[in-house]
């Protein structure tokens, strides 16, 4: 059993590390750019391990924007759920939104790589598991309800949506080459990639474009 519990585990690992090199590969070269060989280098395991588990490359390609999508499930569920959501909830789902593409910069590549494609992988993705796609449904609504209740200005939620989107996606690409616009080094090239003044930033935008206008 012992024996078992070990290649379980070392299986998970290996499947991890294929994951995480996939991103890189697939944020780089896009599905029909990437290469196997280099995502078995970088995963330190041979191709045949990689088939192994994922089958083809397009099966892999889905599983690294799913291993995504569940992270950003994960930072977001513990605030869903409240009986009276408001301006409490909305902020923190927007964050942990946020902080996921932040951190997984080659994730929000991808993502933006297979928009630029017209979104095929997103769209198998959401046809394979849509429960991954719910919690912006419950932003949505959440902004749709806040917004009749006068919590906040009654603006078009799915817009609302789609544009942190983009911000949120862009922002993460943005950071590997922030030296384009700023030289390394300085003090506002150090403000302009710090990840947790931009979510301090953002929260504020949002939060000053929803506030209803005072009485």
């Amino acid at each position: 059993m012992k024996e078992d519990g070990k290649k379980e585990r070392d299986l998970a690992r290996t499947r991890q590390a294929i994951l995480d090199a996939s991103a890189e590969e697939f944020s780089e070269n896009g599905l029909s750019g990437a290469r196997v060989d280099r995502i078995s280098q970088k995963a330190g395991c041979n191709k045949a391990m990689i088939y192994y588990i994922f089958k083809n490359k397009e099966e892999l390609h889905l599983a690294v924007l799913e291993n995504l999508f569940e992270e950003k499930i994960r930072e977001i569920s513990e605030h869903i759920g409240h009986e009276n959501p408001g301006m409490d909830t909305l902020f923190p789902m927007l964050a942990a939104y946020m902080k996921t593409f932040f951190k997984k910069q080659a994730y929000a590549r991808m993502v933006l790589y297979d928009i630029a494609a017209g979104g095929p992988a997103l769209r198998a993705l959401k046809d394979r598991r849509p429960d991954l796609f719910d919690e912006l449904e419950i932003i949505t609504g959440l902004i749709q309800s806040m917004g009749r209740a006068g919590l906040i200005r009654n603006i078009d939620p799915d817009k609302s949506v789609a544009v942190v989107l983009i911000l949120v996606f862009g922002l993460a690409t943005l950071f590997p080459c922030a030296d384009v616009m700023i030289p390394s080094g300085t003090d506002r090239f150090k403000a302009l990639t710090d990840q947790n003044m931009w979510l301090s930033f953002l929260i504020d935008l949002v939060g000053r474009a929803i506030r209803p206008d005072p009485p």
